[in-house]
């Protein structure tokens, strides 16, 4: 279950730390607390954010964070200097490539579908489900920030 109104969940690199007793760097670059938060926030069904990046003059160490961040599952970053909106914008918006594939799978997998096929080959890389609701979230986002 989840409380109502909920609709994303993050976690704070220096607040786990200091509830743990840690230190702030390792819980910033901890995979496994990252991975938690991603499932734990798909699992109830809430979007998943990243956390702070605490060093606002690193525009690339914030890009860096942010591709890996996507890469884990997370739909967005926290921000805390105008300077990262850009970055986090561009990051977290699926590109044009991204919203080109998503749309042949999506089309394929359906035709497939209809056809009686449950998985397919496209472009000689094997298309099945996982990856039709893999593009489907990916057009879903899109259209819902008007892309």
């Amino acid at each position: 279950m989840r409380s109502e109104g909920v609709t994303a969940m993050s976690y704070g690199a220096a607040d786990f730390a200091l509830s743990v007793g840690g230190v702030v760097r390792t819980y910033e670059q901890n995979q496994v607390l990252k991975t938690i938060v991603v499932s734990a926030a798909r699992a109830y069904g809430v979007d998943p954010i990243d956390k702070v990046f605490f060093d606002i003059k690193d525009v690339e160490g914030f890009r860096r964070e942010c591709l890996e961040a996507k890469s884990m599952g997370f739909i967005g970053k926290q921000v805390i200097h105008p300077s990262q909106i850009p970055v986090a914008n561009e990051i977290f918006s699926p590109s044009e490539e991204e919203i080109n594939w998503a749309r042949k799978v999506v089309d394929a997998y359906e035709k497939a579908v209809r056809e009686g096929r449950g998985a397919i080959s496209l472009e000689g890389q094997l298309v099945d489900y996982v990856h039709y609701k893999l593009a489907k979230r990916i057009l879903d986002f899109a259209n819902q920030t008007g892309q």
